[in-house]
Formats: structure tokens, C-alpha cells, sequence
């Protein structure tokens, strides 16, 4: 039988979808927040999120991304233009 079509999906996919999805989340494999707000356990792992985050805001990163992007949203308004 043809499962009726919904959106992009059907009514039978997302019922397993939402089935699988329910039986992850209660496996406890997620732990929500917890598992965001997890505290360095050695001075080793404060010092290494501490060196990864001054890395992540070195301004030559930030100013790498701009560039990037003037180009990507040139490059799409040329597309769009052609």
C-alpha cells in the first residue's frame, strides 16, 4: 500500500522516525545540557579550552572569515545576476 505523501515525507516514515528518536533520547546516550556544561576535570583540559578558545578569536581568523564571506556573497550575487 502507498503510504499518503506529507511534505517531503510520508505518515508511515514519520512515525518510525519519531519512534527511533523517542527510544534515543530515553536511552540516556543524551544528557542535554549536562553534557554542555561539563567543568574541566585537570588543570591539562582548562589549559587546553583555554588555548582553544584564544584561538578561535585570533582577529587573523576573523578577518580569514570576512574575506570569505565578501567573496561567497559576491559570488552569489554574480549567479544571481547571470
Amino acid at each position: 500500500m502507498k503510504s499518503k505523501v506529507q511534505g517531503e515525507g510520508d505518515y508511515e516514515s514519520a512515525r518510525r522516525f519519531n519512534a527511533k528518536e523517542t527510544q534515543f533520547v530515553a536511552s540516556g546516550a543524551v544528557e542535554g545540557k549536562k553534557r554542555r556544561n561539563l567543568q574541566p576535570q585537570t588543570r591539562a583540559e582548562a589549559d587546553a579550552v583555554e588555548k582553544g578558545k584564544a584561538h578561535a578569536r585570533l582577529p587573523a581568523h576573523e578577518a580569514k572569515d570576512a574575506v570569505i564571506m565578501k567573496v561567497r556573497v559576491s559570488l552569489r550575487n554574480n549567479k544571481h545576476r547571470g
